[in-house]
């Protein structure tokens, strides 16, 4: 007789060769499924913090952030680093953000 952690591993191995055979399309859109919540989180904290800059200003979010302008110190494309930002508060990775937000479906 196997133990629970046992039986759950083999589980967990006979999910995965199960998932392998499927084609790629239907993988893609299982993840899809199961990171959806993700997603929407990812989403919400990125239109929190833009709401957060229009409300306090540029300049103030930046020197509250530490990126007080001195000179020679250029601050790129905010709206990219707030992307950057939100995806590593939902556990992504900044370039699937950016592939989730150019996406019709928006996770609404």
């Amino acid at each position: 007789m196997l133990s629970f952690k046992e039986q759950r591993e083999l589980q967990e191995g006979v999910a995965q060769w199960f998932k392998d055979l499927l084609p790629k399309k239907v993988k893609h859109e299982i993840n899809r499924m199961n990171h959806k919540e993700k997603y929407k989180e990812a989403i919400k904290q990125y239109h929190l913090l833009k709401r957060e800059i229009d409300k306090e200003g540029k300049e103030k979010w930046l020197k509250k952030r530490g990126f007080a302008r001195s000179k020679g110190q250029i601050v790129g494309n905010i709206d990219n680093y707030l992307k950057d930002m939100a995806a590593d508060l939902a556990g992504l990775k900044p370039r699937e953000f950016k592939k989730i937000l150019d996406k019709e479906t928006r996770y609404n």
